[in-house]
This record gives C-alpha cells, structure tokens and sequence, in this order.
C-alpha cells in the first residue's frame, strides 16, 4: 500500500518550523514546488526522535529452585511512547508463556524459578520509532549446599558454600520425629563459605538442616 502524504496546515513556505517537538511531530516528510503550471516534489526528509536509552539494566539473580523472583529495567524515551518487551534465551526472543508475567513492563515476575527459567534475558525498549536492548541479565537456579562439620569442645561447627542472592537459614531438631525446625540463624549469602557455631550442650542429640529461602 502506498504511504498516504498529508498536508502540514499552514506550511506554505520553503522553511517549515517546528516548534516544539512530539509525536504528532515526527515522520517523513517532503515539499511539493508549484509555480502555477507545474509542479515538482522533493526527495523525503525524516524527523526521529533521539534514540531510547537504558536508564537501568536488570540484574542477574541466583534463586533457589521454586521460588519466585523479578528482574527490573527502565528506559527513557522521548517521543512520548516508551514500549516495553522482555527478551530471554540465545539468541534472544520475545518472553512468552504463563509462567512469566509483566512481558511488557519495566518488571518481569517469574512466580516459580524452574529448569525452564534459567538463562539470559533483556529488556527491551521502544519509543515508536527505534528500539534500544538492555545489557544481558542472567537468571540461575542455587546449589545446594554440602554442609561439613568440626568440633570444638562443646560446640559444633557447620560450614558451607554461599552464593550471593539467597539467604540461608540453619535450623534443628532435638529428634527427627519432631514436627518442627527451630531456627538457629539466617545468613544472606556472601559468595564465600559461612560458617555457623552450634552448641551441643541442650540436648543429647541434634539434627541440623540448611535451607535456602
């Protein structure tokens, strides 16, 4: 289909003046020359926009398997339009699916981090006109960690690999038959081993547990 050409109301000069930007602004545009008897038209000019820009890139996360998480962008257009639309896998395509949520917005919700969900993703960002990419954030699921233990007098010793994201809570039972844990302490992850002092005394046994939340 032909592009439909419209008259720029009182535009009648060689000089067109725009005087103050936006979106009904911007387009293509050409003059038609006309002395009475004959006409000519010009080539085509093209007034954009500047380009979108990425104000904030996601970040990448770590999360235990299960949980939820989000990843959040920002962009700063100028055409009046800012457009949204998240980007995963390699190469990167549009998010899809009901797992994901806010597909078009500065935030994506993942509601339960799965296999499925590991990778790289973008963001997106449309003023109408051109579109910019964020940087590649990366979504991965947590190790479990191996826990190994030492005694000191009285006081036992449990230390184990972290990774920065989730948080680690030590827990323990007096009797596995027992109904339920007791928090001994919650650690953030640092990315390097944290170890966590656990005395022997109250009871005649222990059992112990990390979980990841």
């Amino acid at each position: 289909m032909a592009a439909q050409w419209h008259h720029v109301a009182g535009a009648t000069s060689a000089t067109l003046n725009l005087a103050a930007l936006g979106i009904i602004n911007y387009g293509t545009y050409r003059v038609v020359v006309d002395d009475g008897a004959y006409s000519t038209t010009s080539s085509s000019a093209t007034v954009l926009p500047p380009n979108p820009t990425v104000a904030a890139s996601p970040s990448s996360v770590i999360v235990p398997f299960g949980l939820a998480t989000s990843l959040s962008g920002l962009g700063v257009t100028s055409s009046g339009v800012t457009n949204y639309q998240w980007m995963r896998a390699s190469p990167l395509v549009n998010v899809t699916g009901a797992n994901y949520s806010g597909m078009a917005t500065p935030t994506l919700d993942i509601a339960s981090v799965q296999s499925a969900s590991v990778g790289p993703y973008a963001l997106r960002i449309g003023d109408g006109f051109n579109f910019v990419t964020s940087s590649v954030a990366t979504v991965s699921i947590a190790l479990q960690p191996r826990v190994t233990s030492t005694f000191s007098g009285s006081t036992l010793n449990l230390t184990f690999p972290t990774e920065i994201g989730p948080k680690y809570v030590v827990e323990w039972k007096g009797a596995l038959t027992n109904g339920v844990w007791n928090r001994l302490v919650t650690n953030g992850g640092t990315g390097s081993p944290i170890t966590v002092p656990a005395s022997t005394l109250p009871d005649e046994q222990r059992f112990f547990r990390i979980r990841m939340q």
